[in-house]
């Protein structure tokens, strides 16, 4: 179910720089919401899952699981709080000024490790 709400968000992905994201401002959000809510369901899913399993032979396997996917999660919604936030107010700018914010190269860095980050614990 989570991987469908994700594939149903990214239909919409209007790209990743900011003149796209400046014209298609309620796709961008809605597939950030989108991944956000994928991601939701899903880890509500190995919650499940993982509950079940506890009852197996080998539970530990099950718990790790569900960690690494948690860990992973708060990687990924520091990403997408990136993509809604710093995105959007960095195109809202280069709107006005006609370049981007001198800053955002900073943050885009660091939200490209967060889904590095996400990526590999995930």
């Amino acid at each position: 179910m989570g991987s469908a709400i994700v594939w149903v968000g990214a239909s919409t992905f209007p790209g990743m720089d900011l003149e796209n994201i400046a014209a298609h401002r309620p796709d961008h959000l809605f597939t950030t919401g989108s991944f956000l809510l994928g991601m939701a369901v899903t880890l509500a899913g190995f919650t499940v899952f993982t509950a079940l399993l506890r009852q197996s032979r080998h539970p530990v396997f099950a718990e790790l699981g569900l960690i690494a996917f948690l860990f992973g999660s708060v990687f990924w919604v520091i990403h997408l709080a990136f993509r809604a936030v710093v995105m959007v107010s960095a195109a809202e700018e280069m709107l006005v000024s006609g370049a981007a914010p001198s800053w955002y190269q900073s943050w885009r860095l660091f939200a490209g490790l967060m889904y590095g980050l996400y990526m590999t614990t995930c």
